[in-house]
């Protein structure tokens, strides 16, 4: 993940995570004008799909949740 807000990141490396845990916050770290984040999964260097809310997510997809 990238652009979290700073300090506000909950977990550390190797980590075991569940379903809504909290992992941070979203925010605007290095060159971005808006609150976004970037994320990306890889296992063994290859890149494993996501799901978010039961749908698969594309490269650049954008995901609108009704957060603050």
């Amino acid at each position: 993940m990238a652009h979290m807000k700073e300090g506000s990141v909950a977990v550390a490396k190797g980590d075991t995570v569940t379903t809504g845990q909290l992992l941070g916050k979203v925010g605007n770290s290095g060159n971005t004008s808006e609150p976004h984040l970037h994320i990306h999964a890889e296992l063994d260097g290859k890149g494993v799909p996501l799901t978010f809310d039961g749908r698969f997510l594309v490269r650049n997809q954008l995901v609108k949740t009704g957060g603050k």
